[in-house]
């Protein structure tokens, strides 16, 4: 049997990428008609789901096969997934940059595609465009273990405890040894995906701690907290600590039982902020790990 030609190749692969396109057209157009059964429904609400994107993301990655990179494949279903958001609801993203804006618009980039950025210099402020209205999702750095920054607490207990956190980006676990990491948070409900991090705030009395932070329950891992050798319990009444629970707990759960484990009568309320997928692990060739 004769060998294709070079120029046959290249035209089997034309005729390829116009049935992408012509899918991809489809499917854009099949989000508009959900987008019009919602709106017909009443829901008027943002498009974003997060949740959602995961369960899609790790499907695609669990099938995958062939010598395609499966890290190129999740990219360019990302793209896919934040255009037809784009279609539905138009929207900005109000970041935190610090002092690495690059590395900080680049993880934007790539999980908002061209969503229109707006930079602030601390996470409240970045926290309070959301609240404003200016933007529909803001973008912080992690909290680290010793960062003096608490913004964590007005999602909890202050003026903004109607936003939270949606999503850790990168979805795509990177191989670096230092990756940047960050929480967006919006106006949204949290959506379970199957592999999920709840996050949650859980205050305690200063004068039941002494310094000496208390053993967490064994499904929670501590992010930070406000309880350092300079502070003067004297001065506070409680002191908080933003910890991250395997699984996802609704928003709405009663979580002082679970904390009260701790250490009796220590805890005073603990609040869920938001929920993301857990991050993606591909190895190539052999679809998600």
């Amino acid at each position: 049997m004769k060998e294709p030609s070079l120029d046959t190749l290249r035209i089997e692969i034309d005729a390829i990428d116009e049935q992408i396109h012509r899918l991809l057209m489809n499917r854009t157009e099949l989000v508009g008609q959900v987008g019009a059964m919602k709106r017909q429904a009443g829901a008027h609400g943002f498009a974003l789901r997060p949740g959602r994107e995961a369960i899609i993301l790790r499907r695609l990655a669990a099938r995958h096969q062939g010598t395609f990179p499966a890290h190129a494949l999740i990219k360019i279903w990302r793209e896919v997934l934040s255009g037809t958001v784009q279609v539905q609801t138009p929207y900005s993203v109000a970041i935190c940059d610090l002092d690495d804006p690059v590395a900080y618009r680049l993880l934007v980039r790539n999980q908002f595609s061209g969503a229109p950025i707006k930079s602030f210099a601390t996470p409240l402020d970045t926290i309070k465009a959301l609240r404003s209205g200016n933007v529909m999702v803001a973008v912080v750095p992690c909290p680290t273990l010793n960062a003096t920054d608490t913004w964590w607490k007005e999602l909890a207990f202050g003026e903004h405890s109607d936003l939270k956190i949606i999503a850790r980006l990168p979805f795509l676990q990177p191989n670096s040894s230092r990756p940047i990491n960050a929480l967006a948070i919006a106006a949204l409900r949290p959506e379970p995906s199957g592999e999920d991090i709840s996050l949650v705030v859980v205050e305690c009395r200063s004068d039941s701690i002494n310094y000496q932070l208390p053993d967490l329950p064994a499904s929670c891992k501590l992010l930070c907290h406000n309880n350092t050798p300079e502070t003067d319990l004297a001065e506070i009444k409680t002191f908080n600590m933003l910890v991250s629970v395997d699984g996802f707990v609704e928003p709405d759960d009663e979580l002082i039982p679970r904390f009260f484990a701790i250490q009796e009568n220590t805890v005073t309320r603990a609040r869920v902020i938001g929920c993301y997928p857990k991050q993606l692990v591909v190895e190539e060739g052999t679809g998600t790990s």
